[in-house]
């Protein structure tokens, strides 16, 4: 395999603006290269599309007697084992390494360690690249339902507004796309659950999303409500929170083993009189606020690119709009991702 030749910002910028001209010190050989591995890499894709939804609350939850319709509490919330969250540049994520940059990556460590086979080493394949704009958030002059937002804002309230770009798979591979959206309440969003986008003869969304009404834990006695699934991310970050909290609560036991212990059941002590004080005082730390009511949203919808569709609740209205990205948008999208990444590897090879 030739060993690929490290293509400058500028020619790179001059390839994106043209795709056919030889640029000033890019050979045509580097050129036809370029786009010949960005046409075999889109070739293995599916198709692409760009979803842009719109989730609302419709109405209020009203007291009990009012004309409230009774939601049941016999229902179950998940996340199902495939879930993806949507990405943002506060948090850039590591793109798996695939086939062609492991080989790169062993080509490299025979190469002389210079800053140019440095610089080389570090390039991102495109299907690096083409992972890290998969299911990523963008910018809301991109978003293709600016308009209808608006119009519903007037009216409603919005608790999601988002658009991103993914490839477009068979159900059995899809992933669940998180949504979380609304006020926050503790660990816990207002909405929140999973949408699901595929394709088969036609697109197919599949909804699983709760909408959740909180009230603030005084020690009243709980609804029978399910308790709400915290999201994979919010479970590790839990997590670590818990281990740091017993560590160092370990830790302070080992310099005063007469102190009292707390803990998330309560307070334990060696006292005998009533605690219940206590236990209620911690429970009401440990859970701030209570589930006072929930709705699921449970919907499957055969959809068409370029449709704008509706779906309708009681409590929930959602806007969809999804609309192909053709290959050629694509590849402009690789080449502005490829020149972004060159123009930082060349200012950091550079100093400048």
């Amino acid at each position: 395999m030739k060993l690929r030749k490290i293509i400058t910002y500028s020619s790179l910028a001059l390839l994106l603006s043209s795709y056919g001209p030889v640029a000033l010190g890019q050979t045509a050989e580097d050129s036809n290269y370029e786009e010949a591995l960005i046409d075999m890499e889109l070739e293995n894709q599916p198709p692409w599309y760009q979803v842009n939804i719109i989730i609302f609350e419709r109405g209020k939850f009203l007291p009990t007697g009012n004309g409230e319709e009774t939601w049941p509490k016999n229902i179950a919330l998940a996340y199902p084992p495939n879930v993806q969250e949507l990405k943002t540049d506060e948090e850039p994520t590591e793109a798996e390494p695939d086939a062609e940059s492991q080989e790169q990556d062993t080509l490299q460590l025979r190469m002389p360690n210079t800053e140019e086979a440095e610089q080389q080493n570090k390039e991102k394949s495109y299907r690096q690249h083409l992972s890290e704009m998969a299911y990523h958030i963008l910018e809301a002059k991109d978003n293709e339902l600016q308009g209808e937002a608006r119009a519903i804002d007037r009216k409603y309230r919005i608790l999601f507004n988002k658009a991103w770009r993914q490839p477009m798979q068979e159900e059995a591979l899809a992933p669940s796309i998180i949504i979380q959206g609304g006020e926050k309440y503790g660990r816990n969003n207002e909405l929140a659950g999973t949408v699901q986008f595929s394709i088969s003869r036609y697109l197919h969304l599949k909804t699983n999303i709760w909408f959740a009404e909180f009230e603030t834990n005084y020690g009243q006695e709980k609804e029978h409500w399910p308790p709400l699934p915290l999201s994979p991310n919010e479970i590790e970050i839990t997590q670590e929170k818990e281990s740091l909290a017993s560590f160092s609560t370990l830790m302070e036991e080992n310099e005063n083993p007469l102190s009292l212990s707390f803990n998330n059941l309560g307070l334990t002590t060696n006292v005998t009189s009533d605690n219940s004080y206590f236990k209620v005082t911690s429970n009401v730390e440990e859970a701030p606020f209570l589930t006072k009511n929930i709705v699921l949203m449970k919907q499957k919808r055969r959809m068409r690119s370029g449709e704008l569709h509706y779906i309708d609740h009681p409590k929930l209205g959602i806007l969809v709009l999804i609309t192909p990205v053709e290959n050629d948008r694509l590849k402009t999208l690789l080449l502005e991702a490829k020149t972004a990444e060159l123009e930082q590897l060349n200012s950091n090879l550079t100093g400048e």
